[in-house]
């Protein structure tokens, strides 16, 4: 999903419900992220969440980094990669946060591997899309395709995808351009996220190339090749790049050669 929809307030609740309903005797709950600050985005979510009610404040005891509920033995913790040790863990759910930013799995294997001993267990993410198409991330992302498709049968695994359409035949994307299909990567636009900075931010991309690929993966959950793109992709077909034919080149060299019939500006 995009940014700015309500991704970790949603991901918060999820695990306050395991933490106090799930019935899960000495209960584990994680949020993880690359870094421990980025995980405590979740757990302080969860946090306020408990200090706004008073039903839960009845239940759950609240400390800086940690949640926890007495008569059952459970706890709510946040996590990271630069955490002093992730051995040990008996884990009932992992949240991990922004997956995409994650240059590994290890994080989420970590996790994964602590909820062995779990009646069921949960594992979940939320994220924006990226750029790189080697991560756990997009290999996730293209799992979650497939099993949506029906190409995969996992009745384990859920997965939502907030995004602009692409034509199931071309592959080609919908116009990024018509504010209509914002809706469909920001199911928030509007209460969390506003209108006229997405369109401010919009206005920005289409005349500043370096800023698109940002505005595709951020306000758009879309996946690119790269974070930042140095030149216009229809500017480039405009300037009519056709292969030389010409053999001889300055220096004596001889090779074949691109050339741009007008200047490109």
């Amino acid at each position: 999903m995009a940014r700015k929809n309500g991704k970790s307030t949603m991901l918060a609740g999820v695990g306050l419900y395991l933490l106090v309903a799930d019935g899960e005797p000495g209960a584990e709950i994680y949020t993880a992220a690359t870094k421990r600050d980025q995980a405590r985005i979740i757990f302080l979510e969860s946090q306020r969440m408990v200090r706004q009610s008073p039903d839960l404040r009845g239940v759950v005891a609240a400390f800086k980094d940690n949640l926890s509920v007495a008569s059952t033995f459970s706890k709510y913790e946040p996590v990271g990669r630069d955490s002093d040790t992730l051995d040990g863990l008996n884990v009932h759910a992992g949240l991990v946060d922004e997956l995409h930013a994650h240059p590994t799995g290890e994080m989420w294997d970590v996790l994964e591997t602590g909820t062995g001993s779990r009646r069921q267990p949960l594992m979940a993410t939320v994220t924006t899309a990226g750029s790189n198409r080697q991560s756990i991330c997009y290999q996730f992302h293209d799992y979650t395709e497939k099993v949506l498709a029906g190409v995969v049968e996992d009745d384990a695994w859920h997965g939502l995808i907030y995004s602009l359409d692409r034509d199931p035949v071309t592959g080609e994307l919908e116009d990024w351009e018509d504010e209509r299909a914002w809706r469909k990567a920001n199911p928030n636009l509007g209460i969390s996220k506003k209108a006229g900075d997405l369109r401010d931010k919009a206005r920005k991309a289409k005349v500043m190339p370096s800023r698109l690929n940002v505005f595709l993966q951020k306000e758009l959950n879309i996946w690119t090749q790269a974070s930042t793109r140095w030149i216009d992709p229809e500017r480039w077909r405009a300037c009519n790049v056709r292969r030389s034919t010409r053999r001889s080149w300055p220096g004596g060299a001889a090779m074949a050669g691109w050339t741009c019939p007008r200047r490109w500006t």
